[in-house]
């Protein structure tokens, strides 16, 4: 009777402990976090396509990777490196990089027609060649509508160095 109690217990906690931890890995932006000039459809429409491109990265979604970066996308990391599409997604495939957490916050996004600058700080803890940095960094997105889509077409990652 005790080891099946004890197990029921155990069981129970499991369940309940995944969402949690799947909560503080991955914290999800909202719109009310985001300044800057770009209208609030704009946001709602960027945002769901960066929460869209953080997921496929943290899932090694590939498929989805392909149809949100343009094809001369251009991936420059903390160590200086630039990564052309092929490369980022080769990398996310074979589990080069991966993100342990995602964690954004300090979001502006400002839009120049058909241009969305996204830049903020992360304080993410990622994972590139078996090397881990745990931030924080700074980063800018750039989105372009093309053929009525917004696409992704660069990405920026700096270090901020420590005082």
């Amino acid at each position: 009777m005790i080891k099946r109690t004890v197990l029921a217990f155990l069981m129970t906690t499991m369940c309940f402990a995944v969402p949690v931890t799947a909560q503080q890995k991955v914290r999800p932006i909202s719109l009310s976090e985001i300044t800057g000039t770009a209208p609030e459809e704009t946001k709602k429409e960027i945002l769901k396509i960066e929460e869209e491109h953080s997921l496929a990265v943290w899932n090694h979604d590939t498929a989805t990777l392909n149809r949100l970066l343009a094809d001369n996308w251009a991936y420059t990391n903390e160590r200086g490196e630039v990564l052309s599409k092929e490369q980022w997604i080769n990398n996310i495939k074979n589990q080069k990089f991966g993100m342990d957490t995602i964690i954004h916050d300090d979001i502006r996004m400002d839009q120049f027609g058909d241009t969305v600058v996204l830049m903020g700080r992360s304080t993410s803890t990622l994972h590139y060649n078996d090397k881990v940095s745990h931030g924080p960094r700074r980063f800018e997105l750039v989105f372009a509508k093309m053929n009525g889509n917004w696409k992704l077409v660069g990405h920026f990652v700096a270090l901020v160095p420590a005082d």
